[in-house]
């Protein structure tokens, strides 16, 4: 599903490649629409076609569309309903004009579900409960991804630095106070764009095998090198922001920075705009140059990083600390202390207990995981569920057999067995 979706997001830059180049007319059938239009039907196809399978098979409507995919069938009808108005649009007013195209009520009506439909496989890998993190596993997901940020990009194609040349010297709209700050929200959108799917990705995995970044980010900038290529040195720029991917990429094998990690988190954050801006305008100065003082694009990197490390807090917010004063209230009884959130916080200092033992590092670590039937047991398995989030290979020894727990014990065994957790009892020896 995730090529098909490709193959989709393909053909809506090969539009666009056709409006930017004057290879269209006033006409709505145009080669660049079958081919876009015909992307649409095929996606439509499989996954009405897969849906219809399952009913077959005697699955209920509700079970039968595939998990991650109900807001995808959606996007169908909200595709449609855009390419049934764009066809009206067009047939009343004509072709739109360069930047016209961009805001365009029925075009921004047909990105709301090119973007439901292709983050299917997005939504897919997000519900899913294996607990290794492997290329295998990530790369639909992700690949999901990178054409959801294209679909978005697409239509920022008027502030993106690749396509607009941000700060050129022969590119003189930036040259003026005006021009200035345009340029510097370009560079801001795009870069915090970009980070904050990194950052996102991360709060889900908590860490990425080595190239996943540069899959996410490389695709994107690759599809907008390419979508209004005019100038000889694009090629050049949108190498270098492929080569910061790379060298993120790297970051993010020695900083290994996870949501329980912030001060690293927020590293990253702060260090990824700062190469992605960077290595633009090294690239744009061993090329064109830039007309910008050193003042200017040196601010825009700097400024770039301060967003991004501000876009760290909305993923990793700082604690709320605890208030002492109701903490130990005399007057507060203890039918008002909630057993289930006491075993949760005592199974998380558990957790990180153990991954302080494992130098902070887990993921794909082996744990065992002792539990028995008691509030001890209860908080081993809030644990190891712990453990399971952030990557470890986790196995879980029960004392007795899983029916014959009870109470908060026996609900936390309940999400680990939801979670396909490996579980073994005292009688399997």
């Amino acid at each position: 599903m995730v090529l098909l979706s490709a193959v989709f997001v393909v053909g809506v830059y090969l539009d666009g490649w056709a409006h930017n180049n004057d290879k269209v007319d006033q006409s709505f059938f145009t080669p660049w629409h079958a081919f876009f239009y015909g992307g649409f039907a095929v996606v439509a196809l499989t996954l009405v076609g897969a849906v219809l399978l399952n009913r077959s098979r005697g699955y209920t409507l509700a079970d039968a569309i595939p998990s991650g995919y109900r807001t995808s069938l959606a996007g169908l009808f909200v595709f449609a309903a855009g390419g049934v108005g764009d066809l009206a649009s067009h047939t009343a007013f004509g072709i739109e004009e360069d930047i016209e195209a961009l805001f365009s009520p029925t075009h921004l009506l047909l990105g709301v579900g090119l973007a439901l439909i292709v983050t299917g496989p997005l939504r897919a890998g997000w519900n899913g409960k294996e607990q290794a993190i492997s290329w295998r596993r990530l790369a639909p997901a992700l690949l999901s991804f990178s054409l959801f940020l294209s679909v978005l990009t697409f239509f920022l194609f008027f502030c993106h630095p690749v396509t607009q040349v941000v700060a050129g010297r022969f590119h003189r709209p930036y040259n003026n106070d005006i021009g200035i700050v345009a340029g510097m929200l370009g560079l801001v959108v795009i870069s915090g764009l970009l980070t904050g799917a990194a950052l996102f990705v991360l709060r889900r995995w908590h860490y990425l095998p080595f190239g996943m970044l540069t899959l996410l980010w490389g695709l994107n900038t690759l599809g907008m090198t390419i979508i209004d290529y005019e100038h000889r040195d694009q090629p050049w720029l949108g190498g270098a922001l492929i080569g910061a991917a790379i060298l993120c990429d790297l970051l993010l094998v020695w900083l290994r920075p996870a949501t329980d990690r912030p001060d690293r988190l927020r590293l990253f954050a702060f260090l990824a705009p700062v190469l992605l801006t960077g290595s633009y305008f090294a690239a744009l100065m061993a090329t064109e140059g830039t007309s910008w003082s050193i003042h200017l694009w040196s601010g825009a990197v700097v400024l770039t990083g301060i967003v991004g490390l501000l876009l760290s807090y909305l993923i990793a917010p700082p604690g709320i600390p605890i208030d002492d004063g109701m903490m130990y209230h005399p007057i507060i009884p203890s039918s008002a202390v909630d057993p289930l959130q006491t075993m949760e916080n005592a199974g998380r200092s558990r957790a990180l207990l153990a991954k302080l033992m494992l130098n902070g590092d887990v993921a794909d670590r082996p744990v065992v995981v002792q539990a028995g039937r008691g509030n001890n047991g209860g908080g081993g398995l809030v644990a190891a569920r712990h453990l399971l989030n952030w990557g470890a290979w986790v196995q879980l020894l029960l004392t007795h057999r899983p029916e014959e727990y009870a109470g908060v014990a026996a609900h936390q065994l309940s999400i680990l067995q939801a979670m396909d957790a490996p579980l073994a009892w005292a009688e399997e020896g």
